[in-house]
């Protein structure tokens, strides 16, 4: 309550949690936001971690702290068809540009967020001629893997699991 009081936010904005892939300390969990919304609370956000910063925590030299951000699957399409194909085009831009994401992620250790593979399982169609097409029948199904940089597991969000944690602004915004 006194990070919520001291940086504009209300309490039911915000929750913190434990997080069993933490060394120590918790986790720091907004509540839904639309694109715009977030942007709006640039001030707050800035002064959330400036303060944790202040006091002390830590999160990008943790070792085991990401920032994950979850998407909404209406964003994606309005049927499991849309949305599997908007996943399959995500799948596939990783996939060709893992590099200089991986680079960018700041990231040293990747075992809580690897590189995403077509599941081995998968049925492919014997017409997908492209990794897209292949990584759209692999989209169509949730993913049973949560340590993955694009996690597919959730029924409500797509999870983006590349960044590595930090407190700031500068890398948070990026």
């Amino acid at each position: 309550s006194n990070l919520c009081s001291e940086c504009g936010l209300a309490e039911n904005e915000m929750r913190f949690a434990h997080d069993g892939s933490l060394n120590y300390g918790f986790e720091c969990i907004s509540e839904p936001h639309t694109v715009k919304d977030f942007w709006s609370k640039t001030e707050k956000w800035r002064k959330m971690l400036k303060y944790l910063s202040s006091h002390g925590y830590s999160s990008h030299n943790g070792g085991t702290c990401g920032l994950h951000i979850h998407v909404s699957r209406n964003m994606l399409g309005n049927t499991v068809s849309e949305q599997s194909s908007a996943i399959a085009k995500v799948y596939t831009f990783f996939d060709m540009n893992w590099g200089d994401l991986a680079r960018v992620s700041r990231r040293t250790d990747f075992g809580y967020c690897e590189k995403n593979s077509m599941s081995s399982n998968a049925v492919f169609d014997s017409k997908a001629k492209t990794k897209y097409e292949k990584w759209r029948v692999d989209a169509s199904r949730r993913s049973q893997n949560h340590y993955v940089a694009l996690n597919n597991g959730n029924r409500n969000t797509f999870e983006y699991r590349l960044g590595r944690g930090t407190l700031n602004a500068w890398s948070f915004f990026s």
